[in-house]
């Protein structure tokens, strides 16, 4: 599985380590029965529509009855039906899980200035771009929202932050160039 950061996503121009290692985790319990593979794609979708409130939290003040409305309606609106049927769509719900939860965390590491929030920032900014590439634009620009719609000064860890998603990206960078 290390090799998988090495090595494009099958026979493609594409570099998705997490959706190689995904589908290798699946080929070793599943083997070739297709069951399985859409089994995790409906467990990645269901994470989707769970973590959906936390993300549109970081923008929105949400109450609970809200909050499960917008679950139900991202877990079974009918777009739903290609990421779970289409066992080679499984860098969608992987991507979006690590956006969502990467800007979630990095508003709680601008807001609190904790340490561990950084973390799950960088790990979650890792889950998107190393499952699909368009995290790469997409990432900066909902932090960039996030930010203009911020009334408060606070600068914890700004600079931290974008440092160390900066060499995120560059990491990422140089490793799809050098794979691809």
């Amino acid at each position: 599985l290390g090799k998988v950061f090495f090595i494009p996503f099958g026979s493609t121009s594409f570099y998705r380590p997490i959706v190689t290692i995904t589908n290798s985790i699946d080929a070793a319990v599943f083997g070739k029965l297709p069951t399985g593979y859409h089994l995790t794609n409906l467990l990645l979708h269901l994470v989707v529509a769970i973590v959906t409130p936390l993300f549109l939290s970081v923008f929105f003040k949400l109450n609970n009855n809200q909050k499960l409305l917008t679950s139900l309606i991202v877990g079974v609106h009918p777009t739903s039906t290609a990421i779970v049927g289409l066992t080679f769509q499984r860098g969608e719900p992987l991507m979006f899980i690590g956006l969502m939860l990467t800007l979630y965390f990095y508003s709680l590491a601008r807001v609190k200035g904790n340490l561990k929030y950084i973390f799950f920032t960088v790990l979650f900014f890792f889950l998107a771009v190393f499952s699909k590439e368009t995290a790469i634009a997409v990432m900066p620009l909902l932090i960039i929202l996030w930010e203009i719609t911020r009334k408060e000064e606070n600068k914890k860890n700004l600079i931290l932050l974008s440092f160390v998603l900066g060499f995120m990206a560059v990491l990422y960078i140089v490793l799809r160039l050098t794979v691809i």
